[in-house]
């Protein structure tokens, strides 16, 4: 598998990471303001989506 170079995401796009990881089936919750803690996305809950950054 490629490695990608990690990058901070941008606060515009967190609307739309938080969407997509909610439609994957995928577990997220805010912690107070500034973070997110992510779930895993198990076969039972999300199929075989898959959420990455296309940057």
């Amino acid at each position: 598998m490629r490695k990608r170079k990690q990058r901070l995401m941008k606060s515009s796009e967190i609307p739309d990471f938080v969407a997509e990881m909610i439609s994957a089936g995928g577990d997220i919750c805010a912690v107070g303001h500034y973070s997110y803690v992510a779930g895993d996305i198990g076969p039972e809950r999300g199929g075989n989506e898959h959420v990455t950054a296309d940057q």
